[in-house]
């Protein structure tokens, strides 16, 4: 994934799980760790 951004190509990437609060989770911990848009 870091090689393709690196390299400039669109990227959408997500989050999901099977509960709620996990998803939750999930999603807090990937913007705390990358970029949001």
């Amino acid at each position: 994934m870091a090689r393709l951004v690196a390299a400039g190509v669109p990227t959408i990437v997500g989050t999901g799980a099977v509960n709620s609060r996990e998803a939750v989770s999930h999603a807090a911990h990937a913007a705390s760790v990358g970029r949001m848009a």
